[in-house]
């Protein structure tokens, strides 16, 4: 016997292992053993399935990623195009003006007024940006981001006003990809592009015969233009230029406009936080990218207005900086919280990545686009150029594919990133308008805004017209991706409009208890909102 322990602590001890033992055989008997081997069947099986989900996705992931020596070979060749890109020279003005022909909306006086005495320096930098940066570029894209910054001495700080500056940046793209072409003969293919099919802008596809294409964004040193000058509800184009009449003194916000030109000067910041957070867990990293992979597959990041793959990336560290998306998890876990996030989140109030913005700074962006979600600097509106209609076919393929994956049916996994969705897919009726530019239902505030863009200007109407026309007949419309035409250099017109840049398709579903309608019903005669459905539909005999 212990020293210091009595006989009675002993006989307690023994007592209460009795009763243990009990306890466990009553446990491990009958139907309680037959739950216990249920529930460990279950939990096996979950996390059987857990894990297949996670082999699959590092397979996933392997598949779509640059390998090292898929890196080397993309470095080798930015390598050479860089060196090629820095050691540009300087034609004469004369041979300038054969390069590109005059943009429609900017008369050819002007542009020769503008250029005249430019010089055509080497470009500051030439660095790859973007996706690949950060370990999150799709080599199925096979796109990789190029930031050339212009110099100082090629453009003033008045170029914000009246297209200059997006005249002149054409004319530098023409002269880069003319030396391009004079100083490396068939090695490369270029086209002029929109970035994000914006019709306000350009940039340079250049692709090597290694099958890498460099998409090169012509932006410029930071800061160039005074902040102030670019506020969302500045007005710095001309109506009288786009032969529009305005009262005398009369000034129309060109909100797109100063957005674009704010973009070509802040960058960095989102590639940056990117850059953190990827550091931050391999979690994060692969989660990013198979939504990169889930928009790709549906063409969800294609055409002008639209969420792109790195807005959506900065949402998502929004959510994570705030403590609204789990992490600590598996990527596919995280990828299917970040879906229902996205349809429940409210888009019409204000957000931003910069913690201490100001309320007045929130108010003034939302008085001139339908989201606003700012970039770190406070400067930048992402969803400047996003309209709710696109964000509503996000929602809904979010929503769908959400509910395919907690419902975890044989094929889920492939269905949500491997197979090709279609949009047609999600939709029975199609309208095509193949001449927007003829219809009368332009809005004047944003056909300036867009320095004469048929679709921007008239696609509100258009929706207006349409849902209260049609009302509860029809459900989920959606717009078809307005895309630019990419257009080869030996056209030598960046500004060149192809009819089928004025086409759009509107796409939606019939709702079948509805659509046989003949009746429809106003408000009462004495309500303030009988006056607009008079006007809409006017008087019937």
């Amino acid at each position: 016997m212990d020293v210091g322990k009595s006989r009675s602590s002993y006989k307690k001890d023994h007592i209460s292992a009795r009763k243990k033992r009990n306890m466990n055989q009553r446990l491990y008997t009958g139907d309680n053993a037959v739950k216990m081997i249920a529930k460990t069947i279950d939990d096996t099986d979950q996390l059987y399935a857990y894990n297949i989900v996670n082999y699959k996705v590092t397979e996933l992931i392997s598949e779509v990623s640059y390998s090292s020596a898929q890196k080397a070979a993309v470095m080798d060749s930015f390598q050479q195009l860089k060196k090629l890109l820095m050691s540009a020279g300087n034609p004469m003005p004369s041979q300038v003006l054969k390069l590109v022909t005059a943009p429609p909306r900017m008369p050819l006086k002007d542009i020769k007024d503008l250029i005249c005495g430019l010089e055509f320096k080497p470009p500051v930098s030439v660095d790859i940006c973007g996706s690949f940066t950060s370990g999150l570029a799709l080599r199925s894209t096979t796109m990789v981001d190029v930031r050339l910054i212009i110099p100082k001495k090629y453009y003033s700080k008045k170029d914000y006003l009246d297209q200059r500056w997006l005249v002149k940046k054409a004319y530098y793209a023409a002269f880069l990809l003319d030396y391009l072409s004079a100083h490396s003969g068939d090695q490369y293919t270029s086209y002029y592009a929109c970035p994000n099919d914006n019709p306000l802008d350009i940039l340079l596809h250049i692709s090597c015969k290694s099958s890498v294409t460099f998409r090169v964004f012509l932006q410029v040193e930071r800061n160039a233009f005074l902040k102030k000058f670019l506020a969302p509800h500045r007005s710095n184009v001309d109506a009288k230029k786009l032969d529009i009449q305005v009262e005398e003194g009369v000034d129309i916000p060109t909100p797109l406009y100063n957005h674009v030109l704010s973009t070509n000067q802040m960058y960095g910041s989102g590639e940056e936080l990117t850059a953190d957070w990827v550091k931050e867990s391999d979690v994060i990293k692969q989660c990013m990218m198979l939504t990169k992979i889930w928009m790709h597959q549906r063409d969800l990041d294609e055409g002008f207005q639209c969420l792109n793959t790195f807005t959506l990336r900065m949402f998502m560290i929004y959510l994570l900086r705030n403590r609204q998306l789990p992490y600590h998890t598996s990527a596919h876990r995280m990828f299917l919280a970040f879906l229902q996030k996205i349809v429940s989140f409210d888009w019409t109030v204000p957000f931003s990545l910069k913690e201490d913005i100001t309320t007045e700074c929130l108010d003034g962006h939302k008085k001139v686009s339908e989201i606003v979600f700012m970039d770190p600097t406070g400067f930048v509106n992402y969803c400047a150029a996003v309209s709710l209609t696109s964000l509503d076919q996000l929602k809904l393929h979010a929503g769908e594919t959400a509910e395919f994956i907690l419902r975890d049916e044989d094929g889920s996994f492939e269905d949500t990133f491997i197979k090709r969705i279609l949009p047609h897919l999600y939709y029975d009726h199609y309208v095509r308008i193949d001449d927007v530019s003829k219809l009368s239902c332009k809005d004047v505030n944003r056909y300036v805004d867009s320095c004469g863009d048929a679709v921007y200007s008239c696609l509100p109407n258009i929706l207006d017209i349409l849902k209260k026309g049609l009302g509860n007949r029809i459900t989920n419309v959606g717009v078809s991706p307005v895309r630019r035409v990419v257009m080869p250099v030996n056209c030598k017109q960046p500004f060149s409009r192809d009819p089928i840049e004025d086409m759009l398709v509107i796409r939606f579903h019939v709702n079948p208890d509805s659509i046989n309608n003949t009746l429809e019903r106003g408000p009462p005669a004495d309500d303030s909102a009988a006056a607009k459905f008079r006007e809409f539909w006017g008087d019937f005999p």
